[in-house]
Order: structure tokens, then C-alpha cells, then sequence
């Protein structure tokens, strides 16, 4: 059997890039949910650089209607995964403090939820991916998915920036890294002190990024 690989894209497109080489060089079976606008998803329904088995884009699920919430299923579904919707909608920026061009009534809020819920629920039902493969989850439609993984022993694979410039992680943990096993072929580079503080001051991202905006704004 294939490993089933789900993967969230956005607008960043590291992770289009991402699944291009594992297609590349894994046999294995590649889903794609995009969280994107009109204009990109043009390219992503005709695209052939990336073998997907499947794609969806996040926003055809997520309809304006007048129905009421389905508050039961709600409910139900916080129950099962050990979720706050609430929570986490009251956190992301879409919905309320930081949004500057629309105000989302309570009901508008619960619908989006439920949408999104039965959705990724469906989904993954579907397809029951082996791991998914995404960035740190900051926005609502991300946390619902991650956590939904996690309950359901789906692996999360979470790229991640690290504080030295260049680097990344990919762990299944927000914000964390994963523990590191010790092994008999893992090579060991004995360092002293002052090489650490050199190796410290070539690689830290605040400087890199300093340089960068001295480059280009300075």
C-alpha cells in the first residue's frame, strides 16, 4: 500500500513546491486541499506539474446561507475531538477584531464552522490519509484540520521557521520539536563554545532579516 499524503496549500506556494518534489522522487499518493482566491485556482484545476489524485478548494464548501447552524452537530463534534470552536474562531483574525471590512454575526460564525467541520470530516473519511502535510496552523481552517489529525492518529507534518536563517523543521508538533531519538549512525560534531557563538552569529535570523530590509528599504 501507497502512503496517502494530504497536503494544505495556500497562497504561499511553498507547499505546491514541497509536493512537487515528493511526487518527484516517493511513490506514494498525493491529495490537495487549496486555500486560495479565484484568480490562482485557474491554475491549480489544470496544473499537470503535480499528480494529485484529488483536489478540493476549501472556499467551494464554504457557502452564505440563510439555514441555522446545526448547533447539535457542533456540539457533537467538540465532544469527539476535544475542540473549542468558539475558541478558536474568537482567535483567528477573519472573524472578528482584526477584521476592518465586514462584521460576522454569531450564526454566520457557527455556519462557517460547521462547513468547515463536515467538510474536513468527509474528507478525510474519503481519502484516509497517512499523514497531512501543512504549515504551522495560524488560521481557523488549519487548527480544525490539525486537530482533527491528531484525534484520528493522522500524522501532521508541520514546516516550520527555525531561529537560525535558512532552516526549517518539520515536526508534528505547533511550535515544537519533535524528541529526537538517538542512533548508533548519527554523526557526532564535537564543538567548543566559542565556534557554537560564531556558528550562533553567522546563522541568527534577526540579523539575516536585517539585512534584508536594509537591502531593499534601507
Amino acid at each position: 500500500m501507497k502512503d496517502k499524503l494530504l497536503f494544505w496549500m495556500d497562497a504561499d506556494l511553498t507547499h505546491y513546491g514541497i509536493a512537487k518534489y515528493i511526487a518527484d522522487s516517493y511513490d506514494c499518493q498525493l491529495f490537495g486541499i487549496f486555500d486560495i482566491t479565484n484568480k490562482p485556482k485557474q491554475f491549480f484545476k489544470s496544473q499537470e506539474l503535480v499528480k494529485f489524485e484529488k483536489i478540493w478548494f476549501y472556499h467551494d464548501n464554504i457557502k452564505k446561507t440563510n439555514d441555522n447552524p446545526d448547533v447539535s452537530y457542533l456540539a457533537e463534534f467538540e465532544r469527539r475531538y476535544n475542540i473549542n470552536l468558539w475558541l478558536i474562531a474568537c482567535n483567528d483574525r477573519i472573524f472578528f477584531n482584526y477584521n476592518e471590512f465586514y462584521r460576522f454575526s454569531v450564526d454566520e460564525v457557527l455556519k462557517i464552522l460547521e462547513q468547515t467541520c463536515k467538510f474536513f470530516e468527509e474528507t478525510l473519511d474519503e481519502i484516509k490519509p497517512d499523514f497531512v502535510v501543512m504549515r504551522s496552523p495560524e488560521l481557523l481552517p488549519q487548527k480544525i484540520l490539525y486537530e482533527i489529525c491528531k484525534i484520528r492518529g493522522i500524522m501532521p507534518l508541520l514546516l516550520g521557521q527555525m531561529r537560525f536563517a535558512n532552516r526549517y523543521s518539520v515536526s508534528k508538533y505547533w511550535h515544537n520539536i519533535d524528541p529526537i531519538k538517538q542512533s548508533s549512525n548519527r554523526l557526532e560534531k564535537d564543538r567548543t563554545f566559542d565556534e557554537l557563538m560564531n556558528f550562533l552569529k553567522e546563522n541568527i535570523m534577526f540579523s539575516r532579516q536585517s539585512d534584508i530590509v536594509n537591502k531593499f528599504w534601507g
